[in-house]
């Protein structure tokens, strides 16, 4: 097979399989009412469902990204499909707020398996100039896979409660991380194959903790990357506080039904899959850093918007949640590349590892602080902070962009 069938076959069975794993992750957003109202939980309580997930998530990432570096991102991306899964199982048998959260924190670990490796798979069958494309297209996908599962777990409320969101959507994930490692190889010497865009491994031939040194050196030893990490953190709390909040929002706040209200709120994710492709492409074409000031900036405008039209129309809160999908998911892919433009590809997984442990930190803040202010003060308080967080990363990325580097 020539190495444009191998890429083509790269390519589909990471944008298939990897927002997969988004069936086993976001699925909880569902079910957040549901839980609320059988278990008497507060927004607090709830909230730190998407707390543990994201912190232990966050930790994940450090630790399998450089693992993908080390043993293979297609062995990785398998494994972590079929381990959520059988975690997603048992939180559908949770009983007590300890046991739903022992379980679903353990499968943020496992989710974390995923993205490092299909950043590592781009670098090694891509060139530089392509792969802002690449994986801008995954994580459109990624997009409406997110919008589609608040909905689809709403109808199996109706079905068979909310038990059922985390025992039937997850299934497909493990059939298709079989499928995936069945189907890709790590890159194209494992085929016989040659590309000219191929770096030199440099941790090939080193030991187990001088390859450790090697990457994790790297990935806090450069002061852009300390920055990316910052940014990244703040795109991330904004990210999270929408995929979190706005569902319940439009519930609490608009007097809508569940099913409305998911529906409605699944145009943030639709809304930004244009906007991704857009990005990704144009970062792949010019600099990456002032498309990443020009998202920000939209996505400050989009939440203070919101802030100020709690109860807006349709057509306003369309407009509001296509704009801030474009600063808060769109972005995702310019920024994600920063790490492996600076560090080089042999790196990608542990630097992207990093940048995502580092930046789901601010997600994993999010839960917590958010579900606080929406209690204490409202919703218009945590989307007034939401904007002012998207502003700080303008001036986080601002020094990185006048190095003219990236």
């Amino acid at each position: 097979m020539s190495l444009r069938k191998w890429q083509i076959r790269t390519f589909l069975a990471f944008t298939i399989v990897y927002p997969l794993y988004y069936l086993g992750r976001y699925n909880y957003v569902a079910v957040l009412p549901v839980l609320m109202r059988e278990f008497n939980w507060s927004h607090t309580l709830v909230g730190s469902l998407a707390t543990v997930l994201t912190l232990t998530y966050a930790f994940g990432q450090l630790i399998n990204g450089f693992l993908a570096d080390r043993y293979g991102p297609r062995l990785m991306l398998s494994l972590g499909a079929i381990a959520s899964t059988i975690m997603n199982i048992i939180t559908g048998f949770g009983s007590t707020f300890t046991g739903i959260m022992i379980a679903w924190g353990l499968n943020g670990y496992f989710q974390a398996m995923g993205w490092n490796s299909v950043c590592r798979l781009s670098a090694n069958w891509f060139p530089r100039d392509r792969r802002g494309l690449s994986l801008s297209v995954v994580d459109a996908a990624c997009s409406a896979v997110t919008a589609i599962i608040p909905v689809l777990g709403a109808i199996i409320i109706m079905d068979y409660g909310w038990r059922g969101v985390f025992w039937f959507p997850p299934l497909v994930l493990a059939l298709a991380g079989v499928a995936f490692y069945l189907t890709v190889r790590n890159k194209p010497s494992d085929v016989g194959l040659a590309a000219d865009w191929i770096e030199e491994d440099r941790g090939e031939s080193l030991s187990f903790i001088e390859q450790l040194k090697f990457s994790y050196g790297g990935a806090f030893g450069d002061w852009r990357m300390i920055l990316c990490y910052a940014v990244y953190g703040c795109t991330q709390f904004c990210r999270f506080g929408l995929i979190t909040w706005l569902p319940l929002y439009l519930f609490e706040v608009t007097g809508r039904t569940l099913l409305a209200s998911t529906l409605i709120a699944s145009i943030y994710q639709l809304g930004s899959i244009g906007s991704h492709v857009l990005l990704g492409w144009a970062s792949d074409r010019y600099r990456r850093t002032p498309i990443i000031i020009f998202a920000l900036l939209m996505a400050a405008i989009a939440l203070f918007t919101l802030t100020y039209f709690p109860s807006a129309n349709f057509a306003l809160l369309t407009v509001i949640f296509v704009v801030a999908g474009l600063g808060t998911e769109a972005i995702e892919i310019p920024l994600m590349l920063l790490p492996i433009d600076v560090l080089g590809d042999d790196r990608a997984a542990t630097s992207t590892g990093a940048m995502n442990c580092i930046g789901k930190l601010g997600a994993t803040v999010q839960g917590v602080l958010l579900g606080v202010l929406i209690d204490g003060w409202g919703y218009k308080s945590a989307f007034t902070l939401m904007g002012l967080i998207s502003l700080l990363g303008v001036g986080l990325i601002i020094p990185i962009w006048r190095s003219k580097h990236v």
